[in-house]
């Protein structure tokens, strides 16, 4: 995995290699302990963040 900050501080990440599959990306994100967040929860926190940057509608 590589991870590139751009010029507007965003970040972007790649994969570094070509060969996998995604499974083997998603299972290296997976945290046991952590607390599961349901898709509702995930579009409300993204929606507060728009409001907060003014950057949805």
């Amino acid at each position: 995995m590589e991870v590139h900050k751009l010029p507007d501080s965003t970040l972007t990440i790649g994969s570094h290699a070509q060969d996998g599959d995604v499974n083997d990306f998603i299972s290296c994100l997976h945290k046991p302990d952590a607390p599961v967040i349901s898709i509702d929860e995930m579009n409300e926190v993204t929606a507060q963040i728009c409001r907060v940057r003014h950057i949805c509608d």
